[in-house]
């Protein structure tokens, strides 16, 4: 357990001990008595590249065997023993231990201790004094920087709780170049100043690099306006090793694109990437950034360290540096330069079907390189050929660059669902300052097979003589049934179409002493009565109900016959006898 920002109210007895899981007992195991003591302190700030040297007091009686350790923490930091890098040496007479730390660099800024090994080890180790570290500019060796770019030094502070009312630095030249106000950048030549306040140091950029930039430069802190200064020294030096071509890339609106800068697998350096606002580079990403993406921009390779810009529109136009920093910081350098320029571009879209041969068309501008290619994906400063003027058949695909007309024919045989996504028209340019020109952009989709026209058409004809037939059938039945129908309702009026006649007999009375001797049938005859012949009986029953064949008459014409039989009795009521007569046809 550890505890910061120790105070007195800390001091007293803490205890480590153990308890059940259930919490029902717990006991101790070991004791340790916590006594808060003061201790003196140093600050220190040396330069980076010196040989630094201060010496620890320690009182009588202590133990011999002394050390010096690193870390906020004494109880738990490891001594830093006689190396090539530190040397501890007692002087037992003057009761002082002098330690040496060689080619400080930004690395050795920190908190150092001052003790000795307790051979009690009931006992913690006693420090005498406590050493606060920071370091000034680093060593010469340490500062590079490319002809043509740019450069930002950091000189901290010499002292970190003074404060400085006047800086001003010395170039190889020897012109001293001053800045007035605080926390802004101020230009001086190709020189710019940042008096950070809140940091506590001085930037320095130098843009433009030229060969009399390289050398020492001084950084003088004035306490006082007349005060004596103290200075930070540092020495800047050409380097050639890393340091590249500058490169003009084109992007395309809406589209992709990548900034590469193929740093030397060697450097151990930081590596970023920065904006140029015309008065310093604002980083965008490097290989210290925590993460790798920060919307628009995308950290895609961190060995040679390629950044990707998606949805490239007019404000990612500009000036884009590669550049390596110090781990700690205080210095950064530029190695490659990319003029960013973003341009419009032609878009087409198709959709084919999958199975069929796609063609289409690419114009070019007139004085475009000679091999033309096209390249598949997002990104096309980064995609590779698939096809080229060079190689005009691949497989599945050709290439072939009709001169007279300004274009390249494209075509893709037996399309798949593969095939589908972004392609890209180009030209390889042959001045390797300059990306590769692109001409128009294809968004192709593939879809699955439809059915084609024709077979549509042969199934909408047989669809229809389906139904033609099914209607056939239709109206046969129907006409089939309407018939039969027809059929028997004639033969029902023939059966009933007959025409009744009443004829009334009136009895005969027995007083009346007369008798009827006549009895008229009238009955119709069709106006074809060679058609059929036709028959009326009638019959008279007797007074018994019986009918009788006493008095007859026949009316016969043309073959149709009306025969009347005459009771030898009648009854008192009526007797009636039709005739039936059929219908005229």
């Amino acid at each position: 357990m550890s505890i910061s920002n120790v105070s007195s109210q800390h001091a007293g007895v803490y205890w480590c001990g153990v308890k059940s899981n259930e919490g029902n007992y717990k006991t101790s195991l070991r004791k340790i008595q916590l006594e808060i003591k003061s201790i003196t302190s140093f600050k220190r700030s040396p330069t980076s590249g010196q040989n630094f040297t201060y010496w620890c007091e320690y009182p009588q009686g202590a133990p011999i065997k002394k050390f010096m350790c690193k870390g906020e923490d004494p109880s738990i930091c490891q001594p830093l023993w006689n190396t090539s890098k530190f040397s501890v040496e007692d002087d037992t007479k003057t009761r002082n231990i002098t330690i040496t730390v060689r080619n400080v660099t930004t690395d050795d800024a920190g908190t150092y201790w001052c003790g000795a090994e307790n051979t009690d080890n009931k006992r913690s180790n006693p420090f005498f004094n406590r050493l606060e570290m920071t370091v000034g500019c680093e060593a010469s060796s340490e500062v590079k920087g490319c002809e043509g770019g740019w450069v930002e030094l950091t000189c901290k502070y010499p002292r970190e709780d003074q404060e400085y009312q006047k800086i001003e630095v010395i170039n190889p030249r020897g012109k001293n170049i001053q800045i007035t106000e605080n926390d802004v950048w101020e230009e001086n030549g190709g020189f710019s100043l940042y008096h950070d306040t809140r940091n506590k140091n001085l930037r320095m950029a130098i843009k433009q690099l030229k060969s009399d930039d390289f050398g020492k430069y001084n950084c003088k802190f004035y306490p006082r306006p007349h005060s004596s200064p103290e200075t930070q020294k540092l020495e800047l030096k050409v380097v050639k090793d890393g340091c590249q071509t500058p490169f003009n890339q084109t992007a395309y609106r809406t589209a992709k694109t990548t900034i590469t800068c193929d740093f030397p697998k060697k450097y151990s350096y930081v590596k970023f990437i920065c904006k140029d606002n015309n008065e310093i580079c604002e980083e965008i990403l490097s290989t210290q950034s925590s993460v790798k993406s920060n919307g628009t921009f995308t950290l895609t390779d961190t060995n040679s360290f390629n950044m990707s810009i998606s949805n490239v529109s007019s404000q990612h136009a500009g000036v884009y540096w590669c550049g390596v920093k110090s781990n700690e910081g205080s210095y950064r350098a530029s190695l490659r330069k990319i003029q960013l320029q973003v341009k419009n571009i032609t878009i087409f879209k198709r959709s084919s079907t999958i199975g069929q041969t796609f063609t289409y068309w690419c114009y070019y501008t007139q004085g475009a390189p000679i091999k033309k290619f096209i390249c598949k994906g997002e990104d096309p400063s980064i995609c590779q050929p698939l096809w080229s003027t060079s190689n005009k058949k691949a497989g599945k695909f050709s290439v072939e660059d009709v001169k007279k007309r300004g274009n390249v024919t494209i075509t893709i045989r037996d399309l798949t669902i593969n095939d589908a996504g972004t392609y890209w028209c180009g030209a390889e340019n042959t001045d390797n300052r300059h990306s590769n020109p692109f001409f128009n952009r294809l968004e192709m989709t593939v879809v699955p097979r439809t059915r084609s026209s024709a077979d549509r058409n042969a199934i909408i004809i047989t669809v229809i003589c389906v139904a033609v037939l099914l209607l056939v059938l239709i109206l046969v039945l129907v006409y089939t049934r309407c018939s039969k129908y027809k059929t028997n309702e004639e033969g029902l009026d023939n059966a009933e179409d007959f025409i009744y006649e009443e004829i009334e007999e009136q009895p005969h009375k027995p007083d009346s002493g007369t008798a009827l001797k006549t009895i008229y049938v009238s009955a119709k005859h069709p106006t074809n009565p060679s058609a059929f012949t036709h028959y009326s009986n009638i019959n008279h029953p007797n007074s018994s109900g019986e009918v009788s064949g006493d008095t007859s008459s026949t009316v016969k014409d043309n073959g149709q016959y009306s025969t009347v039989n005459h009771p030898s009795g009648f009854s008192e009521n009526p007797l009636y006898s039709t005739v039936n007569k059929p219908q005229e046809h």
